[in-house]
């Protein structure tokens, strides 16, 4: 099933359409939001959303790990500095437990080190904060290998 793109008004960007018909629930494709500001986490949910996913929100490193433990994630966005525990190693403990999904880290505070840890971890994409949503809208479906 792909998306129908329209313009945006309110958004001024292009935003995928989706229609939810019987038996195809299961296509819905199902990206982890880990973020710890609430108005980004919602924001970046709705564009999520509004791209015809279905978004699973995560406040926090601990948060995320119990929403994917059923392991039904096909794409992990996280932020990096998230408290206790920050993105990088979010995705480092996912993969342990068995997600082996496409990521993509964003963050403010993007330095030399974090970008080579990332790159360590074979992390599929790094987006500076605040996320620029057309880059975000081209890496969705290029990364959960749908068509466009």
């Amino acid at each position: 099933m792909l998306p129908n793109r329209r313009l945006s008004k309110s958004y001024g960007f292009h935003v995928g359409t989706s229609a939810i018909c019987a038996g195809q629930m299961d296509m819905i494709k199902r990206v982890l939001v880990v973020e710890d500001d609430d108005l980004f986490r919602k924001s970046v949910c709705g564009f999520v959303s509004a791209m015809g996913y279905d978004p699973i929100p995560a406040e926090s490193a601990e948060q995320a790990l119990g929403q994917s433990s059923n392991g039904l994630i096909d794409l992990i966005l996280t932020d990096f500095q998230l408290g206790k525990m920050n993105g990088i190693d979010l995705i480092v403990e996912l993969r342990r437990s068995g997600i082996n999904v496409p990521t993509i880290l964003m963050s403010g505070f993007l330095s030399d080190d974090v970008r080579q840890r990332a790159t360590d971890i074979s992390v599929s994409a790094i987006i500076r904060k605040p996320t620029d949503l057309g880059k975000l809208q081209d890496l969705l479906p290029n990364l959960l290998g749908e068509m466009v």
